[in-house]
């Protein structure tokens, strides 16, 4: 016997059909699938992008690609630090520094500016977080960052390069226009951040033994020289007004000569631009008729020097006129250690200041500053006098009595 249940009957009725309009009940899960391909694919996409945007970028080989194809079109180099800007332009006289009173470029400075830049190249992606610029070296300068701005335009103003470059002595990083990529590169650029870098400011070179005196007339104090005695002894004394006196540890006569002799200038602007009376002047005499003339200014903080060639022999006439067409149009920056070094206040150079105060007398140097008044010396007190006699009494005076002579053995 089966035990299966019977058939349901075939007159079973049907189950009522949903009304229009009314969801299927397959709908839900239809777009539960259809949600979930679209999840998946905005997962894959998403997915894709960051590691897309994780990926480093692919090496960029020359970063100024447009200024190593044209290096000759350079006009106009600019150059922006935290501490300033400067621009170098191209002239019919050669390069020249425009915010120097155009002072020529090195020639040799230049040629190897040109030859790095236009080799330059970035083949070490670093990082694109802007919070990083600052650690290597890159962040803008206009912000007050350490990078340096190099902009470098043709003659219609067009970008032959724009970068921000490191300073870092061992390695060039750098970012490309206003991207926020890093880069590496194995090629390290000039120094840019100090634009006497570009500059050939030693305005002469005056070998010491060709020198033969200097006369000095210090900011302090009355004029004097300091001389060599003799073409076969490399070192100088003092000279007037007090010849041959010994020196005290301090300003040596010899580094008075040298300072003038070897001037090392760190900075330079038109000689019109230094205005007023000088705060001290120095002359350095060589042995064959060279004389050069040393005006020294204070501006605030600066230190500036004027300079000046002239013969006293007509075999030095040719040189002077050469010396002045290239010293004559410039003021020249000094530190403040040099300036001292220039024109040393006698005082300083000799045992006694009080000796060299009481012996100093005005130099030939023209309009010397006029000397300290000396102080007066101190008077010696006078010795206290003696108290007048008492008065004797009044009444006859009585002898003293004579001592008893003594008796006789």
């Amino acid at each position: 016997v089966s035990s299966a249940p019977p058939p349901a009957p075939l007159n079973r009725p049907l189950p009522p059909l949903p009304p229009p309009g009314a969801p299927s009940p397959r709908a839900p899960a239809a777009w539960t699938i259809a949600l979930a391909i679209v999840l998946v694919i905005a997962a894959w996409f998403v997915i894709g992008w960051n590691a897309a945007k994780m990926r480093p970028p692919p090496a960029i080989g020359l970063v100024a690609p447009e200024f190593a194809a044209r290096p000759a079109a350079a006009q106009v180099i600019i150059v922006v630090t935290r501490d300033g800007a400067y621009r170098i332009s191209k002239t019919p006289k050669g390069w020249t520094m425009t915010d120097r009173g155009a002072y020529p470029i090195k020639a040799d400075r230049m040629e190897d500016f040109t030859k790095r830049l236009a080799a330059l190249s970035a083949d070490r992606p670093l990082t694109r977080d802007p919070k990083k610029h600052a650690r290597l070296g890159v962040d803008d300068p206009a912000q007050g960052g350490a990078g340096v701005r190099l902009q470098v335009q043709d003659a219609q103003g067009a970008l032959l390069a724009n970068l921000v470059l490191s300073s870092f002595s061992d390695q060039q990083y750098l970012r490309r226009n206003a991207e926020p990529q890093v880069w590496a590169g194995p090629v390290a650029l000039p120094n840019l951040r100090e634009a006497s870098a570009w500059l050939d400011l030693t305005p002469y070179a005056i070998a010491p033994d060709r020198i033969a005196s200097v006369d000095v007339a210090p900011p302090v104090g009355a004029g004097y020289a300091v001389v060599r005695p003799d073409a076969e002894i490399a070192a100088f004394q003092l000279g007037r007004p007090l010849s041959g006196k010994p020196l005290a540890g301090g300003v040596r006569p010899s580094a008075v000569a040298a300072a003038l002799g070897a001037l090392e200038p760190i900075d330079v602007a038109p000689a019109p631009s230094i205005t007023g009376a000088p705060s001290a002047r120095a002359i350095l005499y060589t042995t064959d008729g060279l004389a050069i003339d040393a005006e020294l200014f204070v501006r605030g903080d600066l230190y500036w020097v004027k300079l000046g060639a002239r013969a006293t022999s007509p075999n030095a006439e040719a040189e002077a006129q050469a010396l002045n067409a290239r010293i004559g149009p410039w003021a020249y920056g000094v530190t403040s250690l040099d300036y001292a070094s220039l024109a040393p206040p006698l005082a300083d150079a000799v045992v006694s200041a009080a000796e060299a105060t009481a012996a100093l007398t005005p130099g030939p140097l023209a309009q010397p500053p006029a000397p300290a008044a000396p102080r007066a010396a101190p008077r010696t007190p006078a010795a206290p006098r003696a108290p007048p006699p008492a008065a004797a009494p009044p009444g006859p005076a009585t002898p003293p009595e004579a001592p008893p002579e003594p008796a006789e053995a």
